[in-house]
This record gives C-alpha cells, structure tokens and sequence, in this order.
C-alpha cells in the first residue's frame, strides 16, 4: 500500500512537473503573443499614432511593457521555484521511503531484493544486477539479479577491477551514474538495451556497484537520472549496514558454535570421561584379583559395568542427537532411554506418559532440559528408595511442562533448599537459563514431584498454521 501511493505521489508530481517545463519552455512564445496583443489593442485605440505628436501611444505601450516584463520575471521567477520544490519533494521523498525500506528489510538478502526492485519504481526497467566490493581482492563482483520478466533474458556473473568503474571510456551521466556497454553485465536476446552505471560508496569506502538496464527506446529520463543518483548515497549506507549485520551475525553464530562445542566437550568430560575411568579401574581390578573372588561377586560386578557401559553410550548417543537435531527422535524417547537404564539399574518401575502435539526444541535448550532430567533420576535413584516413578510431558503452543513424581520416602524441601542440596540446585539453574522454572513438591512419607515448565518458541512457519487453524 506504501509502494503504491509513493508511486502515484510521485506520478502525480512528475506530470505537474512536466507540464512546468513544458509552460516554461514554451515563454517566448507566451511573451511575443502577450507582446502582440497590447500593440494590437493599443493601435486599435490611437489610429493615428504615427501622426499624432502627443505620444500617448508610445507611452501607454511602455507603461504596459514595463508591467508586463516585471510580471514575467515574477513568473520565471516562480516556475523556477516551483520546479525546484517539486524536484527537492520527490527526491527526499524517494530517499525517505527507500531508507524505511533498507532498514526494515530482515537480512541480507531482503536488503538485496530490495535495492534491485527500487529503480523499477522510478522507470520502466528491464534488469538489475548488484555487484558487490571484495576488499580483500579489490574487485567487484555480481551478488545477484532482478528480470522484469522471464525469458531469453540473463544476469552475467562478471568480476570488474575497482580501477575499471572509472574508466574514460564510460560515458558520463552524473557525477554518481555513467553509461557502459550492456553485454559486460547482461544478456538481452535484441541486445538493444542502455546500461546505467552506479557505483554506491559509503564515503570513500566503496560498497557496490548497481547495474539499471533500460530498452533502447526508452532511456533513463534527466528527472530519473537525477533521483537516482540523490539516492546513490542512501543505497550505499543502506547495504553497508546490511554488511555490517551480516558479518556481525556470522561472529555470534560461529561464537555459539564454539561456545557450544565447548560445554559438550566439557560435558562429555565430566560424565563420559569419569565413567570411562571408572570402567577402566574396575576392569583393571578384575584382572588382578578375579582369581580371589567368588563367581557369584565377579558376576555381579559385571553387570554393574555393563550398565555403566550402557548408560555412556547413551550419553554419546543423546548429545549426537542434540547436534544433529534435524533427527527425528523426539524428547520422549530419549527420556525413555535414560530411565530404562536407571530401571534396570534400580528396579525402580519408570512410566512415560505425553500429552498435546510435541514441538521442536533448540539444541542448547534440548541439552539443558536432558541434564535436568538426568539429575531428576539421578536423585530418585540415590536418596529416595522408590520402587516406581511417572513422567508426563505436557504440549501446548506456549510451554512445555514435565512432571517427575515418584513414591518414595520423600523430604521437607525447606531443609533441602536451606542444607543447599546440589542436585536440587543444578536442576533449577538449568531450567532458569532456558527462562523457565524449577518447582520442587515433596513432604516425608509422601513422595516427590518435580515440575519443569519450558517456554517454547514459536517459528514464523507455526505463527502461520496457528493463524490459519483460528
């Protein structure tokens, strides 16, 4: 809607403007017929102006020519005026709207689509291409295309010395826009089109360079030539901004992936690496001193390490999951494969219950609300002595809320919380920093509840079928 009355707005102003011009140029001609018409009127009223020796005649015509030249320079005056307000209009217009444009655009490439689309809002255009600056190589080269229709038509991927864009073969429009051969950016299947050359600079930095390809027949009028280049500058600031977003995104996200592949390690670390110690120890003491120990003993200690085993290959298993979270296992079944391990382990009777539609969860967050699972368990197993345990995770599209109760012998959480109980702790600090909360249920003699609730985000793609379902 904005698009559309800028577009009328500045037709509106481009045909007054045109007829201005048209009035203005055509003034001598205004002047010379004003100029015959008061001589006709005054030889009408004095006849006999040649004879008659009081002159009134040549007077009343200076009279009359003195009026009517100061009037036209009031005019000329005027017209000019006029032209330069309705000039100065459409181009801080035109630099406002592209500016709201550039700036509300959600990344790189909208900004791009953008800059491409926006000389077609001035003139008919046939193609765009935006090149883009290597710093590094100190060249220009093509980023993208726009075609104001398929076909034959196609947008050369070319690379252009920066020494080039100043070249004395181009042909100079402005000081911002020169002409240049259409073949060395574009393929037209006439091959009668104009190239318009504008190289954007971000002060003496430059940015890029955009390509306007024109038909033949229908060049870039001096009005247009003149918007564009005005608005050179705002492209310019408009792209380097975009620059400056995406490098600075591209930091963060390979800091996260660091930051990311560091705690995992350190994850990994301080379970896996302790587990493997373990087995190794034990293992090494079976070996020295199986021969001492009952069949019976040695049994059982395998098995322990077997589930010791089992429980770290589950680990590694899980945090492979996380990082390739475009698998389709859901939070359930990983939650299922940890309490079947504390099951056989324990004895202990886990049932698994989900409600609602699951949703996916980002990695990191996924990873923090695993280990608070994990602790959950853990602390069922050690301080408990429940003999069975229920999870239920409930879905909506806000939040996702997990239940872990169990019947054991239960504890005063006062106590616990005062006493600063570890486990307790870890579990509510990794819920926090996911912005959710940590509720802690449990009295003597009656069992625990540990309620985690979860926000969860919602992506555009849900937003939409959300809308489309109300």
């Amino acid at each position: 809607m904005d698009t559309t009355l800028h577009n009328l707005k500045y037709k509106t102003i481009s045909i007054l403007d045109k007829a201005y011009n048209l009035l203005y140029q055509l003034r001598l001609l205004v002047l010379i017929l004003i100029a015959t018409f008061i001589i006709a009127i005054e030889i009408y009223e004095h006849p006999n102006f040649l004879t008659d020796r009081s002159r009134i005649f040549f007077i009343e015509v200076s009279i009359y020519y003195a009026f009517f030249l100061i009037a036209a320079l009031m005019f000329e005056l005027a017209m000019r005026a006029s032209i330069a307000k309705n000039q100065t209009i459409i181009i801080l217009d035109a630099r406002h709207n592209l500016s709201q444009k550039l700036s509300a655009a959600n990344d790189w490439d909208e900004v791009v689509t953008r800059v491409l689309q926006y000389p077609s809002s001035i003139a008919p255009v046939m193609a765009t291409s935006f090149l883009i600056y290597d710093p590094v190589l100190d060249v220009y080269r093509t980023e993208r295309g726009w075609l104001d229709s398929d076909g034959e038509n196609e947008i050369l991927s070319v690379t252009m010395p920066r020494d080039s864009c100043c070249s004395a073969d181009y042909r100079v429009m402005t000081p911002e826009i020169h002409m240049i051969n259409c073949e060395t950016v574009v393929k037209i299947s006439n091959n009668k089109c104009l190239c318009y050359h504008m190289p954007l600079n971000y002060g003496d930095m430059p940015v890029g360079i955009l390509n306007i390809i024109t038909a033949q027949s229908r060049p870039l009028e001096a009005e247009q030539i003149q918007l564009l280049s005005n608005t050179a500058e705002d492209i310019a600031i408009g792209l380097n901004a975009a620059i400056q977003r995406r490098e600075q995104q591209a930091i963060e996200i390979a800091n996260a992936a660091s930051n990311e592949r560091l705690e995992i390690a350190r994850d990994l670390h301080d379970t896996l690496g302790q587990n493997l110690g373990y087995l190794h120890f034990k293992l090494d003491q079976i070996l020295t001193e199986g021969e001492k120990r009952r069949k019976q003993e040695l049994h059982a200690e395998l098995d322990r390490l077997r589930d010791l085993a089992n429980e770290s290959y589950e680990l590694v298993r899980n945090t492979l999951v996380i990082l390739h979270h475009s698998s389709e296992h859901r939070i359930i079944e990983l939650f299922n494969a940890h309490a079947q391990i504390i099951a056989k382990r324990t004895g202990i009777i886990v049932n698994m219950n989900e409600e609602g539609l699951p949703r996916l969860i980002p990695p990191n967050n996924l990873k923090q609300l695993l280990f608070a699972f994990k602790e959950s368990l853990y602390n069922i197993e050690k301080h408990s002595g429940a003999s069975q345990a229920k999870v239920c995770l409930s879905w909506t599209n806000s939040h996702l809320k997990i239940r872990i109760w169990d019947d054991g012998c239960g504890f005063e959480v006062k106590d616990a919380t005062n006493d600063g109980h570890y486990g307790l702790h870890i579990i509510d600090e990794r819920i926090r920093s996911l912005g959710g909360t940590a509720k802690i249920n449990s009295s003597p003699g009656q069992g625990t509840e540990v309620v985690l609730w979860l926000p969860l985000i919602v992506s555009d793609v849900e937003k939409i079928d959300m809308i489309g379902e109300l």
